[in-house]
């Protein structure tokens, strides 16, 4: 009798701890319950938004290959059909010299064929169709309409580069469950889960493997997971190996199983398994692996295609076909040979399928898809207020090309600089890194073509092209002349690009303080041409030359270009003493570039719904702000920055393009800018380091090779030979040695070239 009452608390402490389990685990398995009803009222999962490039545009005259544009529409979704086969929408041919004949009905008449002229005929919508006659290169022929008629120009479609599930991001493409050919739907099963049709979400013989293997190792090893619990770890839960996670997994998995049918839960895996990485963007979901691994789509694999897919999925990081080609092969096989095993597939598709080639690592045309580009387009849709949750197709100005050019040239400069100039190499052993940032926009439409924000996103995700606040520098200076040139002197007349001002030492006295600014090169040159003073960025020439026209006056000149930033009428003002975004350089030199017509800058061209409803769409305005006839006469100036200024070390290594542009480089040697642009392209660059660590870089030897790299490389559409003056200017030769011959400066001005400016009529 005496132990009976510790037995009988041992057996009330006992009850109550397993009444206490029992329903702490009633609870936990009830949340997990209403966890996975939430996501089936939501559906599966949240829209994405997707990003679309500039649709291709090709001119006549410009410059194209046929494998590159047969290449792009295969990637846009686009069809390649045998010549003699009909087309439908989204559907293309091509053929070669007079065969061309046989693409159309009835040719335009300035169709002109010869041997060496290759052919592309599109249907882009039901009665409407493209052609494109290419001869070495170069495009010679553009059709377009229900009967062909020839234009200048045409567009192809925009193509989706990247693309956000719930701001990660995923390239996936949702498809049903019908839409997969059979041998992907029986090559998974075989090899992941061959009971899937018969268990109710877990697979207790896998079960017991994996127990073994935590009992052995003390941590999950082999798979033994069915389809539906890696549903489960996919989209509800994470890849950690624990216990919990292997506990609530399998509780899930009951759950889920219980609630919707095998078809759905099938379907829902095949579109949201990890696939593998293309650069920063997960590949999810078989659709998108398909045009991935083998850039096509999924209805048109084959056996082999889906066995190989089906083994990746296991390990995509182990089953690589482009980077462990040996361990794809062998993991291709053993699905092959498991499909055999259950009777997926009989002993000849087998052996024809084994001998089959994997894909080789091709080059992608856009490994690392514009990250910059797309925080600086994501940022921008949320100041428009569009709600982002319901799903959007954002298209924008983007082209490829150009952005793989900006990404290339900006990372081979940096390393070459941090190779062979001395102070950026003692900075780099010290654990600094060299950035630099990029905008690359089109004069005529005022369109972001690229933007590179750093080197490298995975390491730096600050966004300098658009977060960036740094001085400008001598960036400035021709604000001060254009403000100059929009005024008059004391004796009434106009400045001019010949007009004389002084570059001397002075002070200027103000709040208390006296300013006294040094020219870099520590020389006065005397009495100047303003010409001279600006393309060689000569600071006391111009500080004097802004207190002259007006600090007041400067800031509204910069106002009306576009800048925003906080700016003081302080004599600094005159040399960029001030901060401004990449963004703001780029506007207000943009205009000057359109000599005087303002457009905004823009890289979203149109927001869409989902369901197709147009939310946004830009709308181009071209307003004149300044006087073409004053601008042309800051641009004839800035031309000689290219020709004989400080951006001249381009003409003597070979750079023939026409541009106009102006260096720039803070006093304490922490910030390079070059801004430059043709009559086509203009092109913003700054260098410097991020913690403002001096490097000792000009604008002419930090930001201009960036610039020239780039710019020496990049294929412009052929047109304007020179900017399109107005009638009102005309184009004048001066000859220093012999126009300022009576001036003090003389001799400094005698070494210069013959001078070709834009004044007026």
């Amino acid at each position: 009798m005496k132990n009976a009452l510790p037995i009988k608390k041992i057996f009330i402490a006992s009850l109550v701890i397993l009444v206490t389990f029992v329903l702490s685990l009633g609870i936990w398995v009830l949340n997990l319950d209403r966890q996975i009803d939430r996501s089936l009222q939501s559906e599966w999962f949240v829209p994405p938004i997707e990003i679309y490039t500039a649709p291709k545009k090709l001119v006549l005259g410009g410059n194209a290959r046929l494998a590159d544009l047969t290449n792009e529409l295969k990637h846009s979704g686009y069809r390649e059909r045998a010549l003699q086969e009909a087309l439908f929408v989204k559907d293309f041919t091509r053929s070669q010299g007079t065969l061309c004949s046989e693409m159309v009905s009835e040719p335009p008449e300035s169709f002109i064929l010869t041997e060496d002229t290759q052919c592309l005929l599109i249907k882009k919508y039901e009665g409407y169709f493209q052609l494109i006659t290419i001869e070495q290169n170069t495009v010679t022929g553009l059709y377009e309409g229900a009967l062909l008629k020839q234009v200048d120009s045409i567009s192809l479609n925009a193509e989706l580069f990247a693309q956000f599930y719930d701001d990660q991001p995923i390239i996936r493409k949702i498809t049903a469950l019908e839409d997969f050919p059979l041998a992907c739907l029986n090559a998974v099963l075989a090899i992941e889960d061959h009971r899937f049709l018969e268990h109710q979400g877990i697979s207790i013989p896998g079960m017991a493997r994996a127990v073994f293997d935590l009992l052995r190792s003390g941590r999950f090893r082999s798979g033994g997971s069915t389809i539906t619990q890696q549903l489960v770890k996919n989209y509800f839960l994470t890849s950690e190996k624990t216990l919990s996670r292997k506990f609530t997994e399998i509780f899930m998995a009951l759950i889920l199983e219980n609630k919707v049918d095998k078809e759905r839960i099938l379907e829902s895996y095949l579109n949201v398994i990890y696939m593998g990485q293309n650069g920063p963007f997960q590949v999810r979901g078989f659709t998108a692996a398909a045009e991935y691994y083998f850039n096509k789509p999924i209805a048109q694999l084959n056996t082999a295609e889906c066995g190989l897919l089906a083994g990746i999925l296991n390990s995509p990081g182990r089953f690589n076909p482009f980077r462990k080609p040996e361990n794809a092969i062998a993991r291709r096989d053993k699905v092959l040979s498991d499909m055999l095993k259950y009777s997926f597939i009989d002993e000849v598709e087998y052996e024809k399928s084994k001998l089959k080639l994997i894909p080789i690592n091709r080059q992608q045309k856009l490994p690392n898809p514009a990250p910059y580009f797309v925080d600086a387009i994501r940022k921008e849709v949320k100041k428009m207020g569009i709600d982002i949750d319901q799903g959007l197709r954002i298209y924008t100005t983007l082209d490829t090309d150009t952005q793989d050019l900006a990404d290339s040239t900006l990372n081979q400069t940096l390393t070459d600089l941090e190779n062979r100039h001395k102070m950026v190499q003692k900075n780099k052993q010290e654990g600094k890194t060299l950035q630099s940032m990029m905008v690359v926009v089109d004069v005529r439409s005022g369109e972001i073509r690229a933007l590179m924000g750093g080197r490298d996103y995975r390491k730096s995700q600050y966004n300098r092209a658009v977060d960036g606040h740094r001085q400008v520098g001598s960036v400035m200076k021709p604000l001060v002349y254009l403000t100059a040139l929009e005024s008059t002197k004391e004796d009434g007349s106009n400045y001019s690009p010949t007009t004389i001002i002084e570059d001397k030492k002075f002070s200027h006295k103000y709040d208390g303080q006296v300013w006294s600014p040094n020219n870099y090169s520590r020389e006065f040159h005397g009495s100047i041409p303003m010409y001279f003073a600006l393309k060689n960025s000569i600071n006391s020439a111009t500080a004097q030359l802004g207190l002259n026209v007006g600090l007041e006056n400067i800031i509204e000149t910069a106002r009306r270009l576009g800048i925003t930033s906080e700016l003081d009428p302080v004599p600094a003002l005159t040399l960029g003493a001030f901060e401004l975004y990449p963004f703001e350089v780029a506007q207000a030199y943009l205009t000057i570039a359109r000599l005087g017509e303002h457009t905004p800058l823009h890289s979203i061209l149109r927001v869409e719904s989902l369901d197709n409803e147009l939310l946004y769409e830009y709308e181009p305005k071209f307003e004149p702000i300044l006087s073409p006839e004053v601008t042309s006469q800051l641009v004839g100036m800035m031309k000689q920055t290219v020709e004989s200024g400080t951006a001249k070390w381009m003409r003597r290594v070979g750079f023939k393009k026409i541009a106009a542009g102006k260096t720039g480089t803070t006093s304490d040697s922490k910030d390079a800018w070059f801004v430059g642009f043709t009559p086509k392209t203009l092109v913003v660059v700054w260098t410097g380091y991020d913690d403002n660590t001096p490097h000792k870089l000009t604008g002419s030897s930090g930001a201009l090779p960036v610039w020239y790299n780039f710019m020496r490389q990049y294929n412009e559409d052929p047109g304007l030979l020179d900017f399109p003056w107005p009638d009102s200017v005309r184009t004048t030769q001066i000859d220093p040695k012999w126009e300022y011959e009576t001036l003090d400066s003389a001799k400094h001005l005698a070494e210069d070239p013959v001078t070709e400016l834009i004044v007026p009529q």
